[in-house]
Protein backbone atom coordinates (compact mmCIF):
# COMPACT_ATOMS: atom_id res chain seq x y z
CA UNK A 1 0.00 0.00 0.00
CA UNK A 2 1.23 3.49 -0.88
CA UNK A 3 0.47 6.62 1.14
CA UNK A 4 -0.45 9.69 -0.88
CA UNK A 5 -0.95 13.10 0.74
CA UNK A 6 -4.21 14.92 -0.01
CA UNK A 7 -2.30 17.92 -1.32
CA UNK A 8 1.02 19.68 -0.91
CA UNK A 9 -0.55 22.50 1.12
CA UNK A 10 -2.53 20.17 3.37
CA UNK A 11 -1.38 19.01 6.77
CA UNK A 12 -3.77 16.07 6.71
CA UNK A 13 -2.73 12.48 7.23
CA UNK A 14 -1.85 10.76 3.92
CA UNK A 15 -4.55 8.56 2.41
CA UNK A 16 -3.54 4.96 1.66
CA UNK A 17 -4.16 3.75 -1.89
CA UNK A 18 -4.05 0.28 -3.39
CA UNK A 19 -1.86 0.42 -6.50
CA UNK A 20 -3.45 -2.71 -7.97
CA UNK A 21 -6.96 -1.25 -7.81
CA UNK A 22 -5.77 2.13 -9.11
CA UNK A 23 -4.09 0.45 -12.08
CA UNK A 24 -7.19 -1.62 -12.78
CA UNK A 25 -9.38 1.51 -12.59
CA UNK A 26 -6.99 3.44 -14.86
CA UNK A 27 -7.05 0.66 -17.47
CA UNK A 28 -10.86 0.56 -17.34
CA UNK A 29 -10.87 4.31 -18.01
CA UNK A 30 -8.55 3.94 -20.99
CA UNK A 31 -5.57 5.54 -19.22
CA UNK A 32 -2.09 4.31 -20.08
CA UNK A 33 -0.31 2.98 -16.97
CA UNK A 34 2.60 0.59 -16.58
CA UNK A 35 2.13 -2.79 -14.92
CA UNK A 36 4.96 -2.01 -12.50
CA UNK A 37 6.78 0.96 -11.10
CA UNK A 38 5.82 4.37 -9.87
CA UNK A 39 2.24 5.44 -10.36
CA UNK A 40 1.78 8.84 -12.04
CA UNK A 41 0.31 11.32 -9.56
CA UNK A 42 -2.24 12.45 -12.17
CA UNK A 43 -3.65 8.91 -12.26
CA UNK A 44 -3.83 8.72 -8.46
CA UNK A 45 -5.55 12.13 -8.28
CA UNK A 46 -8.03 11.14 -10.98
CA UNK A 47 -8.88 7.93 -9.09
CA UNK A 48 -9.34 9.84 -5.84
CA UNK A 49 -11.59 12.36 -7.58
CA UNK A 50 -13.66 9.54 -9.09
CA UNK A 51 -14.12 7.98 -5.65
CA UNK A 52 -15.48 11.25 -4.25
CA UNK A 53 -18.17 11.45 -6.93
Amino acid sequence: MILVPHSIESNRIPVPIDPVSVRAWACSQGLDVADRGRMPSAVVKARQAAQRE
